[in-house]
């Protein structure tokens, strides 16, 4: 992927006029959201395709930082990912962290976009390497969210994961495609009586 375009996209989420604008249902007592999503992982390249979808699993957490702009982490756990190209099946556990920019559409029904840092460690299954042990890249991501009540919203979306290293130093990209529901917290601090 091009540096010029993965920087444009980074500004893009950080400096944008809707970034720090007043949210109608944004409450400062609502900062913390926890989430869980479930969906198919694909790989791609220019020398390798998989035409199947692995499984996976992923659970989050967002802090709004902002009305629009929150800081995210996220753990995902992706089932027997292998390219046409290797032998080998790895288990995959990603990890990101970055900056997530929501717009509403209506009082219900939201986009957002996401980009960050991104650390995978692959756990080689049946013998064959696929995957260098661990890999830093970017995570990308896009959506659409639909809030069901005051806490809980329904989701789909698509995570991008460009310049995941195999192990014979090619490089492919990990296609996520996902649905899940969040949990938004009410209430200033957690810990509190």
């Amino acid at each position: 992927m091009n540096t010029k375009f993965k920087w444009a996209m980074l500004l893009f989420c950080l400096f944008s006029p809707f970034s720090f604008t007043k949210d109608l249902d944004y409450s400062p007592d609502s900062r913390l959201s926890v989430g869980v999503n479930i969906g198919t992982t694909m790989i791609s390249s220019k020398s390798a395709l998989d035409g199947g979808g692995s499984h996976s699993v992923n659970l989050d957490m967002a802090y709004n930082l902002a009305p629009k702009l929150s800081l995210y982490s996220s753990y995902t756990f992706i089932n027997n990912v292998s390219t046409q190209n290797h032998k080998g099946k790895s288990d995959l556990h990603v990890i990101d962290m970055g900056l997530k920019y929501r717009y509403g559409l209506s009082p219900n029904l939201s986009i957002f976009t996401k980009v960050g840092g991104a650390y995978s460690y692959a756990n080689n299954t049946n013998g064959y390497d696929v995957f260098r042990k661990d890999n830093v890249f970017l995570g990308l991501g896009a959506g659409i969210s639909y809030r069901l009540n005051n806490a809980v919203t329904t989701r789909f979306g698509y995570n991008y994961y460009p310049d995941l290293k195999l192990f014979n130093e090619q490089y492919v990209g990990l296609n996520q495609f996902y649905w899940g529901l969040a949990y938004q917290f009410k209430g200033g601090n957690l810990f509190s009586e």
